[in-house]
């Protein structure tokens, strides 16, 4: 199974955990999980295979509300679970 279909997979059976970073993205910019999932199933999905300490995909997606989101799912063998790393908004401007 390719490493897309693993955390695609386990998102879908509720397999997966959330890294505190990537839940205090979520809640500081009001983003629903549900939005999240769905960049699984439509957005622009990058494998990242090599990466450490875990496989990861990257996932460029758009918002119900338009807005371009970067998201990071790491695939933790040892346990079988994806971890959602990071929700990132590239086009937000920096303080």
């Amino acid at each position: 199974m390719e490493l897309t279909d693993q955390v695609r997979s386990a998102v879908q059976e509720s397999r997966f955990v959330i890294a505190v970073n990537a839940r205090m993205q979520m809640d500081e910019r009001r983003v629903a999980l549900w939005q999240i999932e769905t960049g699984l199933v439509d957005g622009n999905i990058v494998e990242v295979p090599d990466s450490r300490p875990h496989p990861s995909i990257v996932v460029d997606q758009v918002l119900l509300d338009g807005t371009l989101v970067v998201v990071s799912w790491s695939w933790l063998a040892g346990s079988n679970q994806a971890k959602l790393i990071s929700v990132i908004f590239p086009d937000r401007e920096k303080p």
